[in-house]
């Protein structure tokens, strides 16, 4: 497999450290590169030393919400043609539908066990470009 730079913005550092373990264990080529807010990111200037296959982005990051800096990503230009999936813990109604409706490839709920984890790796690489 190829080496995939996929970019995760959560503010929760357990959800990067179990998807961290999913990635190492089942796709180890992949480069997760993690950021607890978007800011960060942007302030790192990460996409001109490695290119994005894939951004996984949280719904709700310390209040902000993921619709707000999805379309800041999708017009950004580290980020024009990076698929986004949202992965999160919201069961909110509407938000899927939303979350698509604003550019998301996929809306993945979180999942607590290594199975799941498993197969949201295998969905995750299925988006990535």
């Amino acid at each position: 497999m190829e080496s995939k730079h996929i970019l995760m913005i959560d503010d929760d550092n357990d959800e990067y450290l179990l998807l961290r373990h999913a990635f190492d264990q089942h796709a180890p080529s992949v480069r997760l590169i993690w950021f607890d807010s978007p800011q960060a990111f942007l302030d790192a200037l990460v996409w001109q030393q490695h290119p994005l296959d894939l951004i996984v982005l949280d719904l709700n990051l310390g209040g902000e919400a993921g619709k707000h800096w999805q379309g800041i990503f999708l017009s950004h230009i580290c980020c024009q043609g990076v698929p986004t999936v949202i992965y999160s813990g919201s069961e909110a109604p509407g938000d899927r539908a939303d979350m698509l409706a604003a550019g998301a490839v996929d809306f993945i709920p979180k999942v607590a066990t290594a199975a799941g984890l498993r197969q949201v790796v295998d969905r995750m690489l299925t988006q990535a470009t």
